[in-house]
């Protein structure tokens, strides 16, 4: 689809600047990604994006594109607040993680050993599972929990406490640990698990463990006022069009602190939180995750079976893992992690390379799979040298 003439007319030029050679990349490649996305922008493919490119955490490229409102004519900037609905999985993760590094609890508890309403899972049937549903497995999406909720699961007054009955009561899919189903129901559980073992919000042990001493300094649970100038709107791309989004029960649920998807972050922000699981744990001279909790976060822990949305995937602990490279992921090593999110925020490490990459853009998607230009980006971030 071509751009309207207006669009046309308020589309900055693009002039890249790339350090990619001092970062150990190939500055064509880098331009290649830089012209895919400036062409997305002036095809109406997105309003706007930023990207952020980097090998052993030296910039290689950081860059904004089109707007960030493009009704309005707000241009995007590279610290503009996306939400990044999935993606927060694995921030969830790496701070119950921080609990078990201070020896709260076992991954290998079971669930109801914290969470009682768990004891009575059940599966549709009414047959008890054989095992039940454990700590890890809540991360690892194989508790055996399928997120059949009710339509009140996305109540805006909700809190988790009220997300995990729901979950609680939802009958089982699959026997726990023999099976891989994606369930925000179950990382909900995980945030609840924080609360109780914590003794705080949620939200404000995340801040406290991760978000701080990771340096995420624009992440939020809860934009406050005074940022909210910089929230990216959201899109929706249907039949070629590209249109704001006005009706959406995620985005339009901010009283609920969700810990499967509620973050509002930035591409430097996490960017930091990846380069920190890559360095495992570290950030600077602090080790803000143990080494081998960071390490089990991107350690496969689906043995061989399909997990994740696209082919040769599996999963660790919040984040999606290449087990065997092909497709859009053809060019990566195995062993290279992320996540990506129905708004279409994608961020990718490939540990082997050194290289981390994030995408950042706002478009809904009506299906779990990723849209053509983030496509694009994955395929052409892996071919990087």
């Amino acid at each position: 689809m071509i751009a309207p003439q207006w669009l046309e007319r308020l589309l900055p030029s693009v002039e890249f600047e790339v350090n990619a050679v001092a970062a150990g990349l190939s500055a064509e490649g880098i331009a290649q990604i830089e012209q895919t996305l400036a062409s997305a922008v002036a095809t109406g493919k997105m309003a706007g994006a930023v990207t952020l490119i980097s090998r052993n955490g030296k910039i290689a490229c950081h860059r904004a594109f089109g707007w960030r409102d493009r009704e309005s004519a707000a241009t995007m900037r590279k610290d503009t607040i996306f939400r990044v609905l999935s993606v927060t999985k694995a921030v969830t993760c790496a701070a119950l993680l921080a609990l078990a590094d201070d020896n709260k609890l076992s991954l290998q508890d079971p669930v109801e050993l914290y969470m009682p309403e768990f004891a009575g899972v059940r599966f549709a049937d009414g047959r008890k599972p054989l095992n039940p549903p454990r700590i890890w497995q809540l991360m690892a999406h194989t508790a055996g929990l399928m997120d059949a909720f009710p339509p009140e699961f996305f109540h805006t007054d909700f809190a988790l406490a009220d997300v995990t009955g729901l979950t609680a009561r939802s009958p089982l899919g699959y026997e726990p640990g023999m099976g891989w189903g994606y369930s925000n129901g179950g990382v909900a559980v995980v945030g609840r698990i924080i609360e109780k073992l914590s003794g705080t919000s949620y939200a404000n042990f995340v801040r406290q463990r991760i978000l701080r001493p990771v340096g995420m300094n624009n992440s939020f649970f809860q934009v406050p006022a005074n940022m909210r100038g910089r929230l990216a709107a959201i899109y929706r791309l249907s039949e070629g069009t590209l249109s704001r989004e006005t009706d959406d029960p995620i985005n339009s649920n901010p009283k609920y602190i969700s810990a499967e998807n509620g973050l509002h972050t930035t591409a430097t922000d996490l960017w930091r939180f990846y380069e920190m699981i890559r360095n495992h744990g570290r950030v600077g001279n602090r080790q803000v995750l143990s080494e081998a909790h960071a390490r089990a976060m991107v350690t496969v822990q689906t043995e061989d079976r399909d997990a994740g949305f696209l082919p040769g995937m599996g999963y660790g602990y919040g984040m999606s893992l290449v087990t065997a490279p092909n497709g859009i992921f053809r060019n990566h090593s195995t062993g290279t992690f992320g996540h990506g999110s129905y708004y279409q925020t994608h961020g990718w490490v490939d540990p082997t390379q050194g290289i981390t990459g994030l995408l950042f853009c706002q478009n809904r998607a009506d299906s779990m799979v990723v849209t053509e230009e983030v496509a694009q980006f994955v395929s052409l971030l892996g071919a990087l040298r």
